[in-house]
């Protein structure tokens, strides 16, 4: 769990929450360049509904293009795409307006039964394969709660949520910065 948590660190709240409920295959969109994911692009004027930018920087665009037509066909919320010079924005609306309301409030745990049945697979990590650290946080998993009151030195309260709110600054794509 600590080497996932770590790597958590570099992704944003939309990256760990969001993504999985919507792209099936993580290990296939990150060989195919997913960098991460945000709620909001200061490059877009497009007013979606729910909306979910997943970043990719393909290296192999024949092979990206297979995924994202694949993408397409598979989910009805994949909604638009565009390109910024060497990357690729693929553009979901979230599909329980509740999630994702509970998702920018930080509520994990309040969320439907319905996004978490779809984020219950179980991923590969190293050898391993466990549940994903989304649907951990959301169920408040022992594990999770351990590990967070190591790391930060507390007890946490049975209210409290085992992951920090989303920072609308760090979910917003700014083409700009990068």
């Amino acid at each position: 769990m600590e080497g996932e948590l770590n790597w958590m660190d570099k992704k944003t709240c939309t990256s760990i929450f969001l993504i999985p409920y919507l792209v099936q295959d993580r290990a296939r969109a990150l060989e195919l360049g997913y960098i991460n994911g945000y709620i909001r692009d200061t490059g877009r004027d497009v007013d979606y509904k729910n909306p979910v930018f997943a970043l990719f920087k393909p290296e192999r665009l024949s092979y990206f293009q297979d995924f994202l037509n694949k993408e397409k066909a598979r989910s009805r919320y994949l909604v638009d795409d565009y390109d910024y010079e060497g990357y690729t924005v693929i553009v979901y609306e979230f599909p329980i307006p509740e999630d994702y309301k509970l998702f920018l409030e930080g509520r994990y745990s309040e969320m439907s039964t319905k996004y978490k049945e779809g984020v219950s697979s179980l991923i590969k990590i190293g050898n391993s394969e466990e549940p994903r650290l989304c649907w951990r946080i959301c169920n408040k998993t022992p594990d999770v709660k351990e590990y967070w009151e190591t790391k930060l030195g507390i007890e946490l309260d049975k209210d409290m949520e085992y992951y920090s709110k989303p920072i609308l600054e760090k979910e917003t794509l700014q083409y700009d910065k990068f």
